[in-house]
């Protein structure tokens, strides 16, 4: 299966709230993320990026998206 966009549950937008910092936005609910309780606004670029990596890293291992015959 290729990977592209659409397959991908997060991505990093601008803060609406917070000048020059990024939040990670759940395409189903359109809202940013909650982890552990905190939401993941008012991120540096390097950080969201890390973030969205990681969990749609993990959201695509959990759909069985990464293995070869998926």
């Amino acid at each position: 299966m290729t990977i592209t966009r659409q397959t991908l549950r997060y991505h990093a937008a601008p803060s609406r709230v917070y000048a020059d910092t990024w939040t990670v936005i759940d395409i189903f609910t359109g809202l940013p993320i909650v982890v552990g309780g905190i939401v993941m606004d008012c991120l540096s670029a390097e950080h969201v990026n890390e973030m969205v990596d990681e969990l749609n890293y993990e959201d695509l291992d959990m759909r069985g998206k990464l293995r070869p015959d998926a």
